[in-house]
């Protein structure tokens, strides 16, 4: 539970503005290359993310679980560089506009770079499992229509990142809600 401060300060910063960025690195991070029929990826603001794509081969389709190993080491390293970096909002009230412009400036930047820590310090493990044709097409179906559903309606504020990827017109379509 202590490491919560950390995910909801990055939570929070992922909705103000580094949402796109930390989504498009740790989906590439977990997807980092195309091939699959469907992607889909969940960054929960207080957990691990996890996902799972389907693709298909000569032998039928695979559904392929992935999950971070190391994510508390790693969330707690992200929650200790938080309490030396970020300045809390609370401490720049009685300070000039311009001050606090700078700190929120800092904070930012430090987001970013704790964020870049932890995609690129996670171990990613995953587990193949072939799966039959009609779960694969009815899960690439929902998938698919939940993303283009969710392209519409992206107002959401509790934190969570998705990201659904699959071909579409001869290109990955990438959906981040």
């Amino acid at each position: 539970m202590k490491n919560r401060s950390f995910l909801f300060i990055v939570g929070l910063s992922l909705v103000v503005g580094f949402q796109s960025v930390y989504a498009e690195s740790m989906f590439g991070r977990f997807f980092p290359e195309e091939g699959y029929e469907v992607a889909y990826l969940i960054e929960p603001a207080f957990g691990q993310p996890e996902g799972f794509s389907i693709s298909k081969n000569s032998k039928g389709y695979t559904l392929t679980v992935k999950t971070v190993s190391n994510w508390k080491k790693v969330n707690d390293e992200a929650d200790r560089l938080s309490k030396e970096t970020v300045i809390s909002i609370k401490s720049t009230q009685s300070l000039s506009a311009d001050e606090q412009q700078r700190i929120r400036e800092n904070n930012r930047q430090a987001f970013k770079n704790i964020s870049k820590m932890i995609v690129s310090k996670i171990r990613i493990e995953e587990k193949v499992v072939f799966i039959g044709e009609e779960t694969a097409r009815k899960m690439m179906e929902l998938l698919k229509a939940e993303a283009e559903s969710s392209e519409q309606n992206t107002n959401r504020l509790d934190g969570n990142v998705i990201t659904i990827a699959y071909p579409k017109d001869g290109e990955y379509c990438k959906i981040s809600f």
